[in-house]
């Protein structure tokens, strides 16, 4: 079974998951592959896996691979992600599932919806759609008998480079977008199913097992599981239509060597700036450009940091954020994406594509921030339809620095007692009784004061008091002569 997926599709591996492709861990399980010798159709082992980056609605992650295939039986290899996560399973039939364990599987139809289609990520709901809660109809040897409700994709395969099939190892990098912010992902619950560990197996034999297993004693009910895995790896297959080493078509009758991704916990999203604190970094810095076909309205970032430019010449994604003010309200990707992604045309320009609410006329502020929240970016425009017009703003006045004082500094406090109690401003004496310091120290001045005159008042009677009695003496003295 064949499907063409086109390049704009995000669901290269919504469909080939859902489809059918076989999804097969590093030792080549056989519950996925038609011949038990790994090296008759070639082999593809996963190690070294390690997160190089994460955001708030993504992952990046690179690792190490080594290519067994002496027949050249796998064809084209792209690095792929692919994340599922089942909340609910409904068996209708009781089956045992175990019989058809590592024999080969036929593929039954997994949908997202009646008709099992998919819009191509031009339409501003369509992310939502492709990462929002699903329910598909779980087939066992085209017979109907479950459903399972969850969620489902992976990355963008149409805008995944080829790697070298003249290499027999490499490192390989691949992201996923659709994550939720301030998340912890893990692999739990395909780890025993049935008595076997489902972690590797393709996502069709993973519910067939589960749905089996619940068929057993919860027959026609809405059972809650607990199911989760991020694998990453490198999809094969004959089939890929590419040019200039960029994937074009690919059929998802393919073969995907992955592995599980470990623990990891995505950041929060940043908080707007407020209009009234945007200073001149950044200023005028985006140009609106045309508005394109689908509604959105592009942005031309006029200088874009080295740190941005590393990323989107590399390859990186750029994921920033964009608001428009006065009131900051999130702009977000043409496919309704949380976010809006740098990239680079064909004339080395760097800019983003953001859809702006109709409701939206006049004067605004439209501000690009990277992910740590950084305004690098701003301008404002006006709004006028489907027309776009910037309005040059003038530099803004730098802010004023407090004035530095010329005062010189206090002296430092006196220390205290360490005889004391802990407020320095009350003592206790010996009789218990409460004394203020300051009041004490004002009784002690004014003492000393009382003392210092009363001695200098002592010393002047005493000196009028010698000087009586030397006078009396002589007047004694001379009555004696007269006397005689």
């Amino acid at each position: 079974m064949k499907q063409i997926v086109k390049k704009k599709w995000l669901a290269g591996a919504i469909s080939f998951a859902a489809a059918g492709a076989m999804v097969i861990g590093a030792a080549g399980a056989a519950s996925a592959a038609e011949n038990t010798d790994p090296n008759a159709s070639g082999n593809i082992s996963i190690s070294n896996i390690r997160i190089s980056e994460i955001g708030a609605h993504s992952v990046g992650v690179t690792f190490d691979y080594q290519v067994n295939d002496p027949n050249g039986t796998l064809g084209v290899m792209v690095p792929v992600a692919f994340f599922e996560q089942y909340s609910s399973i409904t068996p209708s039939k009781q089956f045992n599932y175990a019989e058809g364990y590592d024999k080969p599987l036929r593929h039954g139809p997994m949908t997202f919806g009646a008709d099992g289609s998919f819009v191509g990520l031009d339409k501003v709901d369509d992310y939502k759609l492709s990462h929002e809660s699903h329910t598909w109809d779980v087939y066992q040897e085209h017979e109907l008998v479950g459903q399972a409700t969850g969620r489902s994709w992976s990355n963008d395969l149409g805008k995944e480079q080829v790697l070298s099939s003249d290499k027999t190892s490499g490192t390989a990098h691949v992201s996923l977008t659709g994550l939720d912010p301030s998340t912890a992902y893990s692999k739990q619950g395909f780890e025993n199913i049935n008595g076997h560990d489902y972690t590797n197996s393709d996502a069709n034999s993973a519910l067939w097992a589960k749905t089996s297993e619940l068929s057993q004693q919860h027959l026609g009910q809405a059972t809650p599981v607990n199911m989760s895995r991020l694998l990453v790896g490198i999809n094969t297959t004959k089939d890929f239509t590419h040019s200039d080493g960029i994937v074009t078509a690919v059929s998802v009758s393919s073969k995907t060597f992955t592995q599980p991704l470990q623990l990891f916990k995505t950041i929060a999203e940043p908080q707007p700036v407020a209009e009234d604190k945007l200073t001149n970094q950044g200023r005028n810095n985006l140009t609106p450009g045309a508005v394109n076909e689908n509604g959105s309205a592009r942005f031309y970032i006029n200088s874009l940091s080295e740190t941005g430019k590393a990323k989107v010449d590399t390859g990186q994604d750029c994921f920033w954020y964009s608001n428009i003010y006065s009131t900051p309200s999130k702009l977000t990707g043409p496919d309704g994406a949380p976010y809006t992604a740098v990239s680079k045309d064909d004339q080395g320009r760097y800019y983003f594509d953001a859809s702006i609410p109709q409701t939206f006329s006049g004067e605004h502020t439209v501000v690009l921030a990277d992910e740590q929240g950084e305004v690098q970016a701003w301008t404002k425009v006006n709004i006028a339809g489907t027309t776009l017009t910037q309005i040059a703003t003038p530099p803004l006045p730098e802010p004023v620095a407090a004035p530095v004082s010329t005062q010189p500094a206090p002296a430092p406090a006196a220390p205290v007692d360490s005889k004391t109690t802990e407020d320095p401003a009350v003592q206790t004496t010996d009789k218990g009784k409460t004394v203020d310091p300051a009041a004490k120290a004002a009784t002690a001045s004014a003492s000393k004061g009382e003392l210092a005159q009363t001695g200098s008042n002592v010393r002047a009677v005493v000196g009028i008091a010698l000087a009586l009695m030397a006078a009396a003496a002589g007047c004694l003295a001379a009555a004696k002569r007269s006397r005689v």
